[in-house]
């Protein structure tokens, strides 16, 4: 019986060193992941809005049109230039909100997900004649104050 108790304590102090260096291990690649991960948010990516107007397929570039990214990661605008296109740089991995208006039209607001360079095209819709002036300063009053 005398020769079983030092070999148990052997077997019991190899399965919890084995045990010890799994969770170390373990640790170790997750600390590296998180640091890959870490160092690829950093990068920005260029997204490309381009924004259209017009009836149809009669659809012309929109230029003037003020896009507005919001986001935990910070905050990025721009205006459209005469061929209707906005490049905003934006943190990769980032989650945005992004808010396009143009005078005589319909505001269009969305959210997404920055993963690379992305381009995104928009037809915007005109605003009937009869549209409610108050209530659309009231909308872009709240948003400004909620973002």
């Amino acid at each position: 019986m005398k020769k079983i108790k030092p070999t148990f304590f052997v077997v019991i102090l190899i399965v919890i060193s084995v045990f010890t260096i799994g969770i170390a291990a373990e640790a170790a690649i997750l600390q590296k992941q998180k640091n890959e991960y870490v160092q690829q948010s950093l990068y920005p990516a260029e997204i490309t809005f381009r924004v259209y107007g017009g009836e149809g397929c009669g659809c012309i570039p929109l230029a003037g049109a003020t896009i507005s990214a919001y986001g935990g990661e910070g905050y990025e605008s721009g205006v459209t230039d005469e061929n209707g296109i906005c490049v905003l740089t934006l943190e990769i991995y980032g989650e945005y909100r992004v808010q396009i208006e143009a005078e005589d039209y319909t505001m269009i607001l969305f959210d997404f997900d920055v993963v690379d360079n992305q381009m995104f095209s928009f037809h915007m819709q005109e605003k009937p004649e009869s549209s409610n002036y108050a209530g659309t300063l009231l909308h872009r009053f709240i948003s400004k104050i909620l973002n």
